[in-house]
């Protein structure tokens, strides 16, 4: 059997889904540091790859967040 496929390379400018398109404010009912986060960027979310911590475009986690990327392997 003989596989075949394209190879698609990592462009600088990923697309990424839009979790918040409107811009609602979304609140952390449980934070770890006592304060409520409050994030309303596009991108806000509960962030997998941080432990559910909140976070939006604006957090410097986002650089690392792999949530939304399409996965070029499948």
């Amino acid at each position: 059997m003989k596989f075949t496929g394209k190879i698609v390379r990592k462009k600088k400018n990923q697309e990424r889904i839009i979790f918040n398109p409107h811009r609602i404010m979304i609140i952390d009912p449980n934070p770890d540091d006592g304060k409520h986060q409050k994030r309303a960027g596009i991108y806000a979310h509960f962030c997998f790859d941080w432990y559910d911590r909140l976070i939006d475009e604006n957090d410097v986690e986002f650089s690392s967040c792999t949530c939304g990327v399409p996965n070029l392997k499948t």
